[in-house]
């Protein structure tokens, strides 16, 4: 399985623009092995959860209230995608606003090989 890992908060215009095309892959490739996670970063839970309910993301929303697990990632702006193969390998780490085409070649080139 492939992991898309989308750090965003609720305030980032470019966040708010790309969880849905991340959505729309993820809904595209997610028979071919894709998983997705939107990782929220330092924002208080009811408004994660309004917006998340808004975008009705197809795919898990989880807090990092504390900022943790994006310094592991080195996040160091919003939003930032992280493409895991399946071997958990972190293949490419995107800081800013992803476009659709750069996104899906990014997606293909972690999928399971021969998907």
């Amino acid at each position: 399985t492939a992991v898309v890992i989308a750090f965003w908060a609720p305030w980032c215009q470019y966040c708010r623009e790309e969880l849905p095309r991340i959505a729309e892959l993820y809904e595209e490739a997610h028979d071919d092995g894709l998983e997705a996670l939107a990782v929220n970063v330092r924002e208080e839970p009811e408004r994660v959860a309004a917006y998340a309910a808004e975008l009705d993301l197809p795919y898990p929303v989880l807090m990092d209230r504390r900022g943790e697990v994006a310094t592991r990632y080195r996040v160091r702006g919003l939003p930032t995608t992280v493409f895991v193969d399946p071997e958990g390998d972190v293949q490419r780490v995107h800081l800013g606003t992803l476009e659709e085409p750069t996104l899906q070649a990014y997606v293909d080139a972690v999928l399971p090989q021969g998907s």
